[in-house]
């Protein structure tokens, strides 16, 4: 596998392509020189005139055609498709993704409901993770045990199994990002008080401690359930190298806090590796030239980083 990036355009009425542009030219040539832009290169070009300059000669293009690309959700959804194509071909071996408008790509593709579940059904994989890391204000990595779906939905899709799948990507994916051999990871409660000792549910007790104990007995150093109110604290913090989190805003929340906005996402599971900035279209800033650009360089250079190590799915 060659060591390629491909970054998807994202929905062109949003921020993506001005921060790929200007992430663009913040990176050193031999990164640069490995980009593979899908999408239209009008709209490229757009980006990059924005910030005065060109599209660098040693950024590949690959132009999506031979659909009917009218509008913001079908240009998106072309651009998905074509890079995820390049990487289960082995043509790219990382990609990054520039955030989408959901309600648009849903209204060309009623079935979609994020990236991380659209790879993960491209890529025939049943687990993929989403872990959420940042090394700006201080270093963070939390993953989630569920991902897009309602709260009302989430006691009934958590299981020790799933929780322990989890555990064990995160606990891979920390030890070769950051060279720790076997990394501390503190799990989050579901429920208040860490359950309060079955008072406020029973989920600790028959699916996270569980999930937990598997886990150690795999050799994995893990403790918890931990209340999810005061794992993030910063006296809980410095004692865990990764924090695993059952729901999206139970661990989005801290996670963005703790960045500043400045996290990204890391897709585990997948037979590619897959970053993108920690953040969503930003409609209203678009095209005004003043949308941060550090989550996507954060983002490209991560996957640079991924993409020179052996794998992504599961030891």
């Amino acid at each position: 596998m060659n060591d390629l990036i491909g970054i998807s355009t994202g929905d062109p009425e949003g921020i993506g392509p001005e921060i790929t542009a200007a992430a663009l030219l913040e990176l050193p040539r031999e990164i640069s020189s490995k980009i593979v832009l899908f999408g239209k290169k009008s709209i490229f070009e757009k980006a990059f005139d924005l910030i005065g300059t060109k599209i660098p000669r040693e950024v590949e293009v690959h132009e999506c055609v031979g659909k009917a690309l009218k509008d913001a959700g079908s240009i998106a959804l072309a651009a998905l498709e074509s890079a995820v194509d390049s990487a289960l071909s082995g043509k790219i071996s990382a990609l990054v993704t520039a955030p989408v408008n959901k309600g648009r790509v849903i209204r060309i593709d009623p079935g979609f409901i994020g990236h991380t579940e659209y790879l993960a059904k491209r890529c025939g994989v049943k687990n993929a993770t989403m872990m959420f890391i940042s090394d700006h204000e201080e270093k963070m990595r939390m993953s989630l045990v569920t991902t897009h779906l309602p709260l009302s939905k989430v006691a009934e899709e958590i299981a020790a199994e799933k929780i322990l799948k989890t555990i064990s990507m995160t606990s891979s994916a920390v030890s070769k990002m950051d060279g720790i051999a076997t990394p501390k990871i503190a799990v989050c409660s579901l429920n208040p008080h860490a359950g309060e000792c079955g008072h406020f549910g029973s989920d600790e007790a028959e699916k996270i401690a569980p999930a937990i104990a598997m886990a150690n007995a795999g050799g994995m150093d893990c403790s918890g359930p931990h209340p999810a109110d005061a794992i993030f604290s910063p006296l809980s913090r410095v004692k865990f190298d990764a924090a695993v989190a059952m729901y999206h805003d139970q661990g989005m929340i801290p996670a963005k806090i703790l960045s500043k906005g400045r996290c990204i996402n890391v897709t585990l599971g997948l037979p590619f590796f897959r970053t993108s900035p920690g953040h969503g279209s930003a409609d209203d800033i678009a095209w005004t030239g003043s949308a941060d650009k550090t989550p996507m360089l954060d983002a490209i250079i991560a996957a640079h980083k991924l993409s020179r190590t052996d794998k992504n799915t599961e030891d």
